[in-house]
This record gives structure tokens, C-alpha cells and sequence, in this order.
């Protein structure tokens, strides 16, 4: 086996790993948010036809909250295994012709930022997920209590909402 074969190998290796990983990466977020949609969907449920203490939907709020911290360091990992597997598969390009997975991805990313609506609400998608189960946990608190709560708990609720946008990078 030549130098230049052994080291062929230890890159496709190494990019097979780093696929994997995010890979499993992509069935962790799917695996919080389906829990995320279970345990929102069953406290909503229950305010329904329990009348259900007000801290068990601020609970549900800070649940959310660290659902979406949780997947935000997934991400980071994501991009950062995505950038060493894009330096890879240009390195297997150049001297052997693998196919262009991660530049394919870049164009498609770069494309939907151009988009004037979609574009965002793609790129988006994790303020739209957790943002949204913050509304369906906000209307089940609505739906335990009486209206002179209700008006008390939503300045709570948006003070909440606040705190968790300010943790956003870039905010």
C-alpha cells in the first residue's frame, strides 16, 4: 500500500466518523423535539380538563428553554463537524473526485438566505419550533385559568420570553 493510499484511507475514514456523528447529531434534535411536542402537548391537554397550577406552565417555559439551549450546542457541534468535513471531502475531491455533499449544503444555506420570506423562516427553524411551543404552553395556561390571572401570568410569561430571546446568539 502506497503513502498516498494510507493516507486516502485516514481521510475517508475520518469523513465517514464525522457523517455519522452528525448524523446522529440530526436524530438527537429530532429526539428533543419530539419530546419537547410530548411534554407540551400533555400539559395543554391536562389544563383542559385539570385546573392545573400556573408554575407547572412557567415550568413548561424554562423546560423549553433548556430544550432549546440543549439543541443550540448540537448545532455548534453540527456546523463544526460540518466545516472539518467540508476541509475533507475538498482534500478527496482535489485528488480523488469525491462528490461535493457539503458545498451542495453551503449553496442551498447561502440560497435561502437571498429569499426575502422563506428564507428566514427556513434558516430559522429553531426560533420557530421552541417559539411556538411557547404559545401552545402560553395557551394552556390560558385555557387552567381565570381571565384576572390570566393578564397576571402573561407579564410573567413575556418577561420569560424575553430572557430567552436575549440568549440568542446574536441578540
Amino acid at each position: 500500500m502506497t503513502r498516498e493510499d494510507c493516507a486516502f484511507r485516514l481521510r475517508w475514514e475520518e469523513y465517514k466518523v464525522i457523517q455519522d456523528k452528525i448524523d446522529r447529531i440530526g436524530d438527537f434534535r429530532f429526539r428533543l423535539r419530539s419530546w419537547v411536542i410530548t411534554l407540551i402537548a400533555a400539559a395543554a391537554g391536562a389544563a383542559r380538563f385539570a385546573k392545573l397550577p400556573p408554575e407547572v406552565f412557567f415550568l413548561g417555559l424554562v423546560v423549553i428553554l433548556a430544550f432549546y439551549r440543549l439543541e443550540a450546542v448540537q448545532l455548534r457541534w453540527e456546523r463544526a463537524l460540518g466545516n472539518r468535513a467540508g476541509v475533507l471531502e475538498a482534500e478527496l475531491r482535489d485528488s480523488y473526485g469525491a462528490p461535493g455533499i457539503v458545498n451542495a449544503l453551503a449553496f442551498a444555506r447561502n440560497l435561502a438566505r437571498h429569499r426575502r420570506i422563506l428564507g428566514p423562516f427556513l434558516l430559522a427553524d429553531s426560533w420557530v419550533f421552541y417559539g411556538l411551543m411557547c404559545a401552545i404552553s402560553i395557551v394552556g395556561l390560558g385555557l387552567s385559568l381565570d381571565l384576572r390571572q390570566v393578564t397576571e401570568v402573561m407579564r410573567t410569561a413575556i418577561a420569560v420570553v424575553v430572557i430567552w430571546v436575549k440568549t440568542i446568539p446574536g441578540y
